[in-house]
């Protein structure tokens, strides 16, 4: 069956509009359908889950922006019987543009309305092994794994988000579809106040695409073997996670910049970064409104993506930052993309983590991994 799930609260109440406007079209194609809007008591992942604990091959229409279809994979409970199609009316659209889909809404809801998977999408993964700081309603213990289809990031592009999702001015850009504005400020505000940190990342699970038998999230949770920073303090809500020390074998003293291309690395190769600003796994290439940080990602070849940007000087950040859009960071010294099919990632402290955009709180140890061809997308 259809199931039309509208977040009326899109990009500052375009989603109840852009129903109105596409309802004829679906009414008139004659299939049955239901249609659900989500609020703040029952959001989008509630109305997922509830939907695709059934069974039956069901097919979704997401009418929201990246953090609609955030909530939407996160729950989505039987992927194998789960169609999915989306409709982008966020400030964001990552997925859109990333994807080359048409800008007719009508289009996209004739190729929904046929119900063909066109194509298969990987799908993120992140682990918190470790979570401080935790927001509001995300304290539940099951709340320390999380999808993601566009990107997850951890330090400056997180703390970005988190500041852009708490902003006055948000919902007044967004009515004016200059949303990207609000992650623009924040970059140019943190920037100064932003904590860098020492990082280790290790490079798991191979980086091609032998993604079969990844194995289950337990055989995950005990990752970062050969890593030693601090002590994992657990579902903490606060605190320091400790100081830094190299101990897993082929660990770097820092990385030498950037460069055009990315990388691939042995399984359990361990590179160090001093200063940490962020890293961000991308499963897609754009992030934050048109942030083109990987270049080189795709999100149906079974790895992640990895830009870095580390031991920088803050005023340099104003040259760099802007070339993100079309990719031309990567060859500025400090800035880095490799890929792997997983990473473990771990600080000397913790930094705001987000997924797709959406912030839940700090981490200093996470791990984030691919499970390849999930989701079936009709457009």
């Amino acid at each position: 069956m259809l199931h039309i799930i509208v977040n009326p609260a899109s990009s500052s109440g375009r989603g109840a509009r852009v129903w109105k406007a596409v309802e004829k079209q679906i009414r008139e194609d004659g299939q049955p359908y239901a249609v659900h809007f989500s609020t703040p008591v029952k959001g989008i992942e509630q109305i997922c889950e509830e939907i695709t604990s059934d069974g039956q091959e069901n097919t979704l229409l997401i009418l929201g922006g990246d953090g609609s279809m955030n909530e939407a994979v996160n729950g989505i409970r039987n992927f194998e019987r789960t169609r999915v199609g989306f409709l982008q009316i966020g400030s964001g659209n990552d997925l859109q543009r990333d994807m080359h889909l048409p800008k007719d809404q009508r289009e996209i809801i004739a190729s929904v309305l046929r119900g063909q998977v066109v194509r298969r999408c990987d799908v993120g993964e992140v682990l918190f092994h470790d979570r401080h700081s935790i927001l509001p309603g995300w304290e539940d213990p099951r709340y320390a794994r999380r999808l993601f289809n566009v990107g997850c990031g951890i330090g400056f592009d997180a703390e970005c988000c988190w500041a852009a999702a708490s902003s006055r001015f948000k919902s007044v850009l967004n009515a004016l579809r200059l949303g990207k504005l609000i992650y623009l400020a924040a970059a140019i505000r943190l920037i100064f106040t932003s904590q860098m940190a020492d990082c280790e990342i290790k490079f798991e699970g191979g980086t091609g695409c032998e993604t079969e038998g990844a194995g289950s999230l337990a055989d995950v949770a005990g990752g970062g073997a050969g890593i030693s920073v601090g002590s994992d303090a657990g579902n903490d809500s606060d605190g320091d996670a400790g100081s830094m020390s190299e101990s897993g074998a082929g660990s770097t003293a820092g990385v030498a910049g950037g460069g055009a291309g990315n990388t691939s690395h042995p399984e359990g190769t361990s590179l160090h970064y001093k200063k940490l600003l962020f890293a961000a796994c991308m499963n897609h290439q754009y992030q934050g409104g048109g942030f083109r940080f990987c270049p080189h990602a795709s999100a149906d070849d079974g790895r992640i993506d990895l830009c870095t940007a580390s031991d920088i000087a803050r005023p340099n950040f104003f040259r760099i930052f802007p070339h993100a859009y079309n990719g031309g960071h990567l060859r500025y010294r400090g800035v880095t993309e490799e890929r792997s099919v997983s990473f473990t990632i771990r600080t000397d402290r913790p930094l705001w983590v987000q997924t797709d955009g959406e912030v839940t709180c700090r981490s200093s140890h996470i791990t984030v991994r691919l499970l390849p061809g999930q989701l079936r997308l009709v457009i």
